[in-house]
């Protein structure tokens, strides 16, 4: 039953916020509030690593006092640094979840019941094992890092092998002004970046397909093929991180209610 709950919940979350956007984006600039919660959450996961990562350093590693210490151990520089990292991770989902086609999207269902299923198992099989106050932090950390693979692998797996976009013509100047003609939206800055995405985007199509043919290069088109993968990865990485740091709120306040109702009792 409490599965079913903290599912119900978590996909309830995934629907509101990376699915309003996939609805909201292209009406106006109040949808760039599901942003900044996509943004504020990836930012929050990270930060709650690094702090504890931060003792660990001062503890065992870093001289006190050193400017090596200052720069690692600041917790301004740490939550700064780390929520430049979320941002670009943050505009990279957001951007690469217009395109997502609906197998993807059935797929990212799938991929958030799996990963709450991945952290339960991993709370479960760890809580003698290590200490309480990192067993949810590891549970989340490991999570992340296994589903990133899967779906890192599901996502250019689906490229790979789909069709190519319908805006691709043999003329490059052309596919450009096709790709940014096929996506807009009301909000001034929402519309730059979703074209400038999407001519980003067509280029590096263009010269997976169309350059590499016509030059008959095969190393000119594996290395378009590993600059979109890399492009593409900080959009997976932000879903993937995003997806498990709801499973880890939900399953944290769950069993925080939980004790509680035993408290009492």
């Amino acid at each position: 039953m409490s599965f079913a709950r903290s599912a119900s919940m978590t996909l309830a979350v995934m629907a509101v916020v990376p699915g309003g956007w996939m609805v909201a984006y292209r009406y106006g600039c109040y949808a760039t509030i599901l942003f900044f919660l996509f943004w504020g959450t990836i930012a929050a996961s990270f930060i709650d690593l690094k702090m504890h990562e931060r003792r660990c350093l001062r503890a065992c590693y870093l001289q006190p006092g050193t400017f090596l210490a200052k720069l690692l151990l600041s917790p301004v520089i740490v939550t700064l640094f780390y929520l430049v990292i979320s941002l670009t991770m943050a505009l990279s989902g957001f951007l690469a979840l217009v395109d997502l086609t609906w197998t993807l999207r059935a797929y990212l269902a799938v991929h958030t019941l799996t990963a709450l299923l991945l952290y339960r198992m991993l709370l479960s099989a760890l809580r003698t094992r290590v200490k309480e106050g990192f067993l949810a932090l590891l549970a989340r950390e490991w999570s992340i890092d296994f589903m990133a693979v899967v779906l890192v692998s599901a996502v250019f797996y689906a490229a790979y092998e789909g069709s190519v976009p319908a805006y691709l013509h043999e003329d490059l100047r052309r596919t450009v002004v096709a790709a940014t003609n096929s996506v807009g939206s009301a909000c001034g800055v929402t519309d730059t970046l979703l074209r400038l995405h999407r001519e980003l985007e067509a280029m590096a199509w263009w010269f997976m397909t169309k350059e590499s043919a016509i030059v008959g290069n095969d190393l000119l088109r594996a290395g378009s093929w590993i600059l979109f993968l890399l492009y593409n990865s900080l959009a997976v990485l932000g879903l993937n991180r995003f997806t498990l740091q709801v499973v880890h709120w939900i399953e944290s306040g769950m069993e925080r209610k939980k004790n509680g109702s035993k408290g009492e009792m």
